[in-house]
């Protein structure tokens, strides 16, 4: 008997769809960092009762061709129009095959979907055009639709991306009775610069959520799961105490399963401790550490130690002592400049002055190896 280790987002499922139906939004913007199961929920729980209750649902992941997403974007509504039950073949090929090699020790372990890669060849000119077609085929076929973007931030990367972001502002905009969206994003940053694109602002008028972390129901999920692939078990406390080791990721949290069921082994915590130090370990945060300038490496760990008020006089003090320098000589623009280097690639922001790490394990690292600044 095949065992279904898809924790189910039930709450957050009804939550969206209720939003699209009772026209509280007709664009929503999903974000969490990777490997915290945005594109999981999208394709076993949002597109499965989207389809129930009527809607054709499409999905694309702007990662699946990091060079041509306008390319990508129409394979996705091409496979569309094919048939609105596409999704069913995907969910099952999931389980089976690509939530990656995990699923030979314990079905849907870990791992993330993909849709196949494409070549780094020169877009078609006329793809654009071709795109244009088959949606307006799709809206006139099917009266309502699930448009799920996946990574939609990747939209910002590059310039040469501008048309097609312009393209999909014209046609949502004349088309929102019909199309519902779903955007994803794993970097605040990258979706905050997609929001405030002047010449062509795509989600000016969607509604941000962040993905809700799991909890409790999600660990002893997984423990049942456990005890139906193993003869192994292992307390609900000591799988909360993992899954807070491994930062409450949850393909992190599958992957040790995976390893504990193919090692015999049934020490969770230890197993938990022990996939945590070599993540950081093949992160390199050491070497990435070496490469930043001084006052970028101070504001990350007055950051990092719970600091705020960067361009208040107790950060500039402590900038100032970790530089050695008199604080007089640390000006506003010295750290304006810091933060824009560290944006993006190590930090985001969060709201007005707030910023917080793009990888919550960095700021780990820091905390653990770097001395405290005395935060008053």
């Amino acid at each position: 008997m095949s065992i279904d280790w898809h924790y189910p987002r039930k709450d957050l499922t009804e939550k969206v769809l209720i939003a699209y139906e009772q026209g509280l939004s007709d664009t929503l913007t999903l974000f969490a960092p990777r490997r915290m199961g945005k594109t999981e929920f999208v394709l076993l729980d949002l597109i499965p009762a989207a389809a129930q209750r009527g809607y054709t649902p499409v999905y694309v992941s702007f990662w699946e061709n990091k060079d041509d997403p306008t390319s990508s974007l129409l394979a996705a509504i091409n496979v569309a129009l094919e048939g609105s039950s596409w999704w069913k073949r995907t969910t099952k090929k999931i389980a089976s095959a690509r939530l990656s090699v995990h699923a030979n020790a314990a079905g849907e372990v870990g791992g993330s979907f993909d849709v196949g890669k494409r070549s780094g060849s020169e877009p078609d000119p006329d793809t654009l055009r071709a795109l244009k077609e088959a949606l307006s085929t799709l809206v006139a076929k099917h009266e309502r639709i699930l448009l799920c973007l996946d990574e939609a931030q990747h939209l910002a990367t590059r310039p040469e991306f501008e048309n097609l972001v312009f393209f999909l502002r014209t046609f949502l905009d004349q088309n929102r009775k019909r199309v519902r969206v779903m955007y994803t994003g794993s970097s605040r940053d990258g979706l905050r610069k997609l929001f405030n694109k002047r010449k062509a602002a795509l989600f000016q008028s969607s509604s941000q959520i962040d993905l809700p972390q799991l909890g409790s129901g999600f660990v002893e999920h997984m423990r049942q799961c456990y005890k139906q692939a193993t003869t192994q078990d292992f307390s609900l406390r000591d799988g909360l105490i993992a899954f807070s080791t491994l930062n409450y990721v949850p393909r992190e949290f599958r992957s040790v399963l995976e390893k504990m069921i193919l090692s015999g082994s049934s020490d969770i915590i230890n197993e938990a401790a022990i996939a945590r130090d070599e993540q950081v370990e093949d992160s390199n945060y050491p070497a990435t550490w070496n490469t930043l300038k001084s006052i970028d490496q101070a504001i990350l760990i007055w950051i990092a130690h719970g600091g705020t008020g960067l361009y208040q006089e107790a950060c500039k003090d402590y900038i100032a002592s970790h530089l050695g320098i008199d604080p007089d000589q640390v000006e506003t623009h010295h750290i304006q400049n810091a933060v824009n280097r560290l944006r993006g690639e190590l930090l985001s922001l969060v709201s007005h002055g707030n910023y917080e790490f793009e990888d919550a394990r960095f700021q780990e690292w820091i905390q653990v190896t770097i001395d405290a600044p005395r935060i008053t």
